[in-house]
Parts: C-alpha cells; sequence; structure tokens
C-alpha cells in the first residue's frame, strides 16, 4: 500500500511514527513552521516542557519513545511493504534551544 500510494504521487506516511519534529508558531496558532527534527528515526507519544532562559531563548524539553528499526524479512517485506508495529525500545530525553 505505502509503495503503491507513492508511485501515484502521495505523500502520506502509512509505515510507522517517524520524524518526531518540532514545529513553531509565531501567531498563536494560526500558522506553524519547522523549528526541527528531533528524531529521524521510529519515535513517537511525545511530552513537551518550554522553560525560558536568561538570554531570552527558551529551552525546549522534549520526552518521547524511541523504537530501533523493525528487522527486515523478505517475505514479510514482499507481503507488507514498509508497514510495521513498533514497539518502543527506549525513552529519550532531548533539549533545544530556541531563540
Amino acid at each position: 500500500m505505502p509503495k503503491a500510494l507513492h508511485s501515484l504521487g502521495g505523500a502520506v506516511n502509512l509505515t510507522s511514527r517517524d520524524h518526531l519534529t518540532l514545529w513553531r508558531s509565531s501567531d498563536d496558532g494560526g500558522t506553524f513552521q519547522k523549528e526541527s527534527i528531533i528524531d529521524a528515526g521510529a519515535s513517537g507519544y511525545s511530552s513537551l516542557q518550554v522553560a525560558a532562559d536568561e538570554n531570552g531563548c527558551d529551552d525546549v524539553y522534549v520526552l518521547y519513545e524511541q523504537a530501533d528499526p523493525a528487522p527486515e524479512h523478505p517475505v514479510e517485506e514482499a507481503l507488507v511493504g514498509d508497514i510495521a508495529v513498533l514497539d518502543p525500545d527506549r525513552f529519550v530525553l532531548s533539549r533545544r534551544t530556541v531563540c
């Protein structure tokens, strides 16, 4: 299914939770701009906390689940493509400074 959608020009991710991304709004949530990618791999279920620092910037703390890539099996790959159910392997705490 994911490969069929991609070949038709679809940009929907049906494979898993990945590319955990921090977005920012400067107009009270009217629009959002991508700030940074927190984790490009398999990740999800995040919690976010913002704390102002003394320089006028914000320290953004993100606690999230991270998973190792699913093992590759030729038979499963042929049947379901990239669709995988990921179980979290660990929790990660990441800090970003946003000015």
